[in-house]
């Protein structure tokens, strides 16, 4: 019943897969993200098995919050001044429409 799956060997037969990417790697750098230092014993509380694995599979909070480079960032546009036209005047009792 066994047949060879692909040729990179990721697939199996009956539908089983072998990942390229460890569990941990996301959780590494949410981790990081809430707070736990990366190379503490608090990481090996919640990551056990992180270890394991070579650090360039798993994702620090930097690759994971910021993937992308800092863009420069543009001026703020100018804010127009108020002119005397765009202003609305409220009326005034004696230019009040119906009262003479």
């Amino acid at each position: 019943d066994f047949e060879q799956g692909d040729a990179e060997g990721l697939a199996l037969s009956r539908g089983r897969m072998i990942p390229t990417t460890p569990w941990d790697a996301m959780w590494k750098g949410t981790a990081e993200w809430f707070g736990i230092p990366a190379d503490s014993p608090e990481m090996e509380k919640v990551l056990p098995m992180h270890k394991n694995f070579p650090q360039e599979l798993l994702y620090n909070q930097t690759v994971l919050f910021n993937p992308f480079p800092s863009s420069p960032t543009l001026p703020p546009a100018p804010t127009p001044s108020p002119s005397s036209s765009t202003v609305p005047t409220p009326p005034t009792a004696a230019s009040s429409p119906g009262q003479e």
